[in-house]
């Protein structure tokens, strides 16, 4: 499949609202965003996607991705060659309202850059950018949500589904009229963020009162 190019369009006005079992802090706040996203019109098919990404060589973190989008509507994950610039884009997993995707595989201890993509009436539509490092073994979850015309997404480890926690180094690299945040600015703002909100009681996540673990069903597989 043909590398997609990046984007280059200014972000769309943006969209703001919490979701999910955690409270605003540092790698798991959603809140953004809307911007032209990486990939070509049609976006990703199944069979494109298993044959773009192999499994990486040496150590390695896994990553779900689950979408809250309309039926018609589809979702995708994209991976960057080059993490730090956000540039050259290839397609990850991607899945449906009606059938989430396989699990994948990213290779741990090095900068990764995801987008979260809907793909509407099958062209791109909305994305939201996270950068970090995965750690060998563990699980990582993307989560997206479409929000009329924009759309928001999360980060969290969830190597223990009942208990997801912030990823420590995640930054959020969309932001309007600037689709590659650099890295050092969102890992900032991310600190400054946590640092505001909170979100954490000796050392753990604080959850909603009102949230439930349904979200998080079925992600950890026997």
């Amino acid at each position: 499949m043909t590398p997609v190019a990046p984007p280059a369009a200014p972000a769309l006005p943006v969209a703001r609202r919490h979701i999910g079992l955690i409270v605003p802090l540092t790698g798991v706040a959603l809140l953004v965003a809307c911007a032209t996203p990486p990939g070509p019109a049609g976006g990703p098919s199944t069979a494109a996607v298993a044959a773009a990404m192999p499994a990486p060589a040496g150590p390695k973190a896994r990553l779900l991705l689950r979408g809250a989008v309309p039926a018609e509507d589809r979702y995708a994950a994209y991976q960057f060659d080059d993490p730090l610039l956000c540039q050259g884009p290839r397609p990850l997993m991607a899945g449906t309202p009606q059938k989430t995707p396989d699990p994948a595989w990213l290779g741990a201890g090095q900068l990764t850059t995801l987008d979260f993509v809907i793909l509407r009436n099958d062209k791109p539509s909305c994305s939201v950018r996270w950068s970090f490092t995965p750690q060998p073994g563990r699980t990582y979850l993307l989560q997206g949500l479409a929000l009329g015309s924009g759309c928001s997404a999360r980060l969290v480890d969830a190597s223990q589904p009942d208990r997801p926690q912030p990823v420590a180094d995640a930054a959020m690299r969309s932001a309007p009229g600037q689709p590659c945040l650099p890295l050092a600015q969102a890992r900032a703002n991310a600190a400054a963020s946590a640092s505001i909100q909170g979100g954490q009681q000796g050392g753990e996540a604080v959850l909603n009162p009102s949230a439930t673990t349904r979200g998080l069903e079925g992600l950890i597989r026997p």
